[in-house]
């Protein structure tokens, strides 16, 4: 019988010597983030490149400290700076229980239903998702360093995506807001976190796999495409992860009893309604801003580290 577990992914020795390496480079780590495979992670997504690995490492840590959740708890990554806060109440999420694993993986649930991506982004800045994107990868980071420490073995997260209420016509046009954003996340996963996500198991798909996988296609790169699976039946989940790790809600016996998750057997916290009092106006920022009528607009295409000025 072939064991479908998964399991966390191992560094060659070349990887692990250069690591070291790199280590003497770059040797303030955080401490909540630091771990034996820390630079290892890093070097693997980006195939040895030293130097491509080095910048990474450095853009995280500034990321980090300008947006202020580089020394706070992880709750409060959900629930007090202020970006991560609009977004993560928005959607349907759990949070990461750090001595809960799957052969030393780390298990997060996303739920689709109750949210509404076009709606989300009427009312935030796609900016805010995409920050708030860096913010849960901090959460992941912290609880794969944690059982990284503890155990001496590498470390993962596994996250299932439950499909159920997903309306798949918003990803079908390529140029609409929640296909972009989901290019735009899957980039950011490929550029700085591809082995902190080890698989994504798709369930309750709202349609044929066959027409989810090639809606999927347009949205991920082949290396992401791989780390993807598409489950026929829920009981499936138990194929790939031991069942104390799975939410009651999915066949498995984990609850979240800390007040966060409602129902506790479903591990996530639902979504914060919208009201029609969020959606604001196109003149709102500038009435905000002292401006009664907004300026003439003019758009610009810019390239990654560039700048553009407008002047009125």
């Amino acid at each position: 019988m072939i064991d479908e577990m998964i399991i966390a992914k191992k560094f060659s020795q070349e990887i692990l010597d250069k690591a070291e390496k790199l280590k003497v480079s770059i040797p303030s780590v955080p401490e909540k983030l630091d771990s034996p495979f820390f630079f290892a992670r890093f070097l693997h997504a980006n195939n040895g490149d030293v130097e491509k690995t080095q910048k990474k490492i450095l853009q995280l840590f500034e990321h980090r400290k300008l947006m202020g959740y580089d020394k706070i708890s992880d709750l409060d990554i959900f629930t007090t700076v202020d970006i991560g806060q609009d977004c993560f109440e928005r959607f349907h999420i759990s949070q990461l229980n750090y001595e809960v694993t799957s052969r030393n993986l780390h298990v997060f649930v996303q739920r689709m239903d109750g949210m509404d991506i076009k709606e989300i982004l009427k009312i935030m800045p796609l900016s805010y998702v995409l920050h708030s994107y860096f913010m849960l990868q901090e959460n992941f980071s912290r609880a794969i360093a944690h059982t990284e420490r503890k155990t001496g073995k590498t470390s993962s997260v596994v996250c299932i995506l439950d499909l159920k209420g997903l309306n798949l016509m918003d990803f079908m046009n390529p140029l609409s807001g929640p296909a972009q954003l989901a290019r735009l996340v899957v980039m950011i996963w490929a550029e700085y976190f591809s082995e902190h996500l080890c698989k994504l198991l798709l369930i309750n798909p709202p349609g044929i796999i066959s027409v989810m996988w090639q809606v999927t296609k347009r949205l991920v790169d082949p290396n992401t495409a791989e780390k993807l699976a598409f489950l026929n039946n829920v009981e499936d989940l138990k194929k790939y992860l031991e069942v104390d790790s799975i939410p009651v809600e999915y066949g498995g016996t984990y609850r979240d009893d800390t007040g966060y998750a409602d129902p506790p057997e479903g591990a996530c916290k639902p979504p914060k309604k919208i009201t029609k009092e969020e959606y604001k106006p196109q003149e709102y920022i500038w009435n905000e801003n002292g401006l009664l009528k907004a300026p003439k607009s003019k758009s610009f295409s810019i390239k990654a580290y560039q700048t553009a000025e407008y002047s009125m």
